[in-house]
């Protein structure tokens, strides 16, 4: 009977030492867990940030690990996105003043081809019959008017364009 009680006891020790054997095994996993999950989510978090387009966070790094190597890395690709991203946009707006530029020259061009006419049908009228002749009158009001028609329009371009440059700047959200 006292070998049985002996053994019971024994029994019961054992399990009691395996109980709290396991749950400290528990407890180890679960801080083992969180210290890898907490790194891991933070870089979750950085990752979702960057898919919303916010490249200005970097993620603290807590640990010399590879996951510390991996959210240094992160760090990186985001700041190289975030520098990328800045000259896309300075590349778009040459290429937005490029196209512009572009426009306004041909715009400017469009007038200075009649008034380029003119002049040489005035310069022929005058060398034809000088300046006593009703015809060459006639014509030199005609192309004075157009002359200066074109000279409105040119400079109604350039106070188009200067207004288009003194656009507000963008913000972007």
């Amino acid at each position: 009977q006292r070998i049985r009680e002996e053994r019971a006891r024994t029994t019961a020790y054992f399990f009691g030492a395996l109980l709290i054997l396991l749950l400290v095994i528990m407890g180890t996993a679960t801080v083992l867990a969180n210290a890898l999950a907490g790194p891991i989510t933070r870089l979750r978090d950085g990752l979702r940030t960057v898919a919303e387009g916010r490249f200005q966070r970097p993620i603290p790094v807590a640990s010399r690990d590879e996951v510390g190597e991996l959210v240094e890395t992160f760090n990186d690709m985001q700041g190289q996105l975030a520098e990328s991203r800045q000259r896309l946009a300075q590349q778009e707006r040459e290429l937005a003043w490029r196209e512009m530029a572009r426009q306004v020259a041909h715009e400017i061009k469009n007038p200075l081809t009649p008034m380029k006419l003119s002049i040489q049908h005035l310069q022929r009228a005058f060398d034809n019959g000088g300046t006593d002749d009703p015809a060459f009158k006639t014509a030199f009001k005609r192309i004075t008017k157009t002359v200066s028609e074109q000279i409105e329009t040119l400079a109604s371009i350039a106070n188009e364009f200067s207004t288009f440059a003194r656009m507000p700047k963008r913000h972007l959200e």
